[in-house]
């Protein structure tokens, strides 16, 4: 049954067709269809009531059958509660086991079950523009199989592994234009991904609300500074990866901590750092910890590991 136009709707398509509002909008605004509209104004074109619509017009029409979808937000990070070692610039082949022989120690003493690599897990040095004698298939093959075996470490060591993105991860995702993602490409080193291993697209997480653990753009060599300089814009605690160094200082405000908790990696073993006269700071190992939402630093080379092995807590 042909549903007939009313006086109203005449008026209103009238109106609205001589202020140039689209078709599409005013069969919205009437409940009708778009073919229904445009066959009433083919009629009122034809006996002179409207002027026909320039291409103008059709165009608009056109564009605005395209409905967009809105674009996500970027507010993916991972936000975590409790307890947590926090460690990062580990460039896997060139762990250090020691390090993570005492990362374990003190994971065991104080009972905490999870643990944070906030970026350069992977070193990826086979993707790297720089020229390396670390490139090629076999190279980057023997780089996954060293993660995939320190990620069974890990598991044996604590419940859960939660890894952010560094700028050496970076190095992957670039060649890869962006068609796979952190997620995907992790899997390739353990099947324990989206379970007890939760990897992130972002470069920092959030943990207890008034912290964030992450991996910079920037670099500072002064311990504690490039965090420090953040931690009051974003009015949380800062630790930081990829500085390499070791600080802590408080922020301007006096409200908050910035943090370089050093890296994971054996800096001995990193070639372009050590076959190079520079004047960089020396790099420095080690770790924080997170525990009843205070920040605590250990400095590999500084530590007194034996009194940590002998303490009861």
């Amino acid at each position: 049954m042909v549903k007939l136009w009313t006086k109203a709707e005449l008026d209103f398509l009238i109106k609205e067709c001589d202020e140039g509002t689209s078709h599409i909008s005013i069969a919205s605004a009437l409940g009708r269809s778009l073919h229904a509209v445009r066959k009433q104004v083919s009629c009122l074109v034809a006996k002179d009531i409207l002027k026909k619509r320039d291409s103008f017009h059709k165009s608009v029409d056109r564009v605005l059958q395209f409905v967009p979808k809105e674009e996500p937000d970027f507010d993916g990070f991972l936000k975590l509660y409790g307890n947590f070692i926090c460690v990062s610039d580990v460039h896997v082949p060139f762990w250090k086991r020691l390090l993570f022989e005492h990362i374990f120690l003190i994971a065991k003493k104080f009972g905490i079950k999870h643990i944070i690599i906030n970026g350069d897990f992977l070193n990826m040095e086979g993707f790297s523009t720089y020229v390396s004698e670390f490139k090629g298939r076999y190279h980057t093959e023997r780089e996954l199989t060293h993660a995939d075996y320190l990620l069974a470490l890990l598991l044996k060591n604590f419940e859960k592994v939660y890894i952010t993105m560094g700028n050496h991860e970076a190095r992957l995702f670039r060649q890869l234009l962006g068609n796979v993602s952190p997620q995907r490409f992790f899997k390739i080193v353990s099947n324990e991904i989206g379970k007890r291993v939760v990897v992130s697209e972002y470069s920092y997480c959030f943990v207890n609300d008034d912290i964030i653990v992450g991996h910079p753009k920037g670099y500072s060599e002064r311990g504690g500074q490039l965090p420090v300089d953040i931690a009051d814009s974003m009015e949380k605690s800062i630790i930081l990866g990829h500085n390499h160094q070791i600080g802590i200082q408080t922020s301007r405000s006096g409200r908050w901590q910035g943090v370089d908790h050093g890296m994971g990696c054996d800096s001995k073993k990193i070639g372009y750092y050590n076959q190079n006269l520079t004047k960089v700071r020396r790099w420095q190992e080690g770790f924080s910890m997170i525990y009843n939402k205070h920040i605590y630093l250990f400095s590999e080379k500084f530590a007194d590991w034996e009194f940590w092995k002998r303490i009861k807590i």
